[in-house]
């Protein structure tokens, strides 16, 4: 005859609530990609690419891409609140700028970079004054505006091989700088400070004061 105890259960295994792995897993996305975050900053800021095998634009765009992941992870948040709400569609962030970067070359002539493969573009001016802006418009300007930057200037091409000149279109890209980026962040941190989100690198999510139920 077979008997039971108390003890039965003990060793069954936890079923942990789907709601709290989503949380959880949530959490550590958005640790990870604040300490990414703060590495690709100090990438930028030192200009230490060559250590790290990358082009000052790849590192601007990796920063921005970052940007872009924290806004992805937070955005339930920023859509409960009416200060989210406005941060995420109507705030003011500015404009971001492109425009051709050129140095001077031989016989007065300058050579615009660029930022993908081509090379460089040899022009009879530098293209003074020329720029084009684009309205950033709340933190979903982060994914409204083109990844990269893209515009198209009229320059006076100078043709190295057929030694002729020629009016062209060129296509110039460029990435958010690291200000503009930076201001999004600020942004991002200061509406998670507001609702009470308060987290330091060395917390865990155990130390911090909030509900994380509205992550999800």
């Amino acid at each position: 005859m077979s008997t039971r105890n108390n003890d039965d259960h003990d060793g069954e295994d936890h079923v942990e609530d789907p709601e709290q792995i989503v949380q959880s897993r949530r959490l550590e996305a958005i640790f990870d990609i604040r300490d990414e975050l703060r590495e690709y900053r100090k990438i930028i800021l030192i200009e230490s690419y060559d250590n790290h095998g990358m082009s000052r634009f790849q590192a601007l765009s990796g920063y921005r891409t970052l940007a872009n992941n924290y806004l992805m992870e937070i955005q339930p948040l920023l859509e409960k609140y009416e200060s989210g709400k406005d941060l995420l569609s109507e705030y003011d962030f500015g404009t971001a700028t492109v425009e051709p970067q050129y140095h001077a070359v031989n016989h007065g002539r300058y050579e615009i970079a660029h930022n993908d493969e081509r090379r460089p573009t040899t022009v009879e001016s530098a293209p003074y004054n020329a720029s084009a802006s684009f309205e950033l418009e709340g933190l979903e300007a982060i994914w409204n505006t083109p990844d990269p930057l893209r515009a198209s200037f009229n320059v006076k091409q100078y043709d190295n091989r057929n030694k002729t000149i020629a009016n062209r279109s060129i296509e110039i890209t460029d990435q958010f700088s690291v200000e503009t980026t930076d201001k999004f962040i600020r942004s991002m941190n200061r509406f998670l400070s507001e609702i009470g989100f308060e987290l330091e690198p060395t917390q865990t999510t155990e130390d911090a004061h909030f509900d994380y139920s509205d992550l999800i």
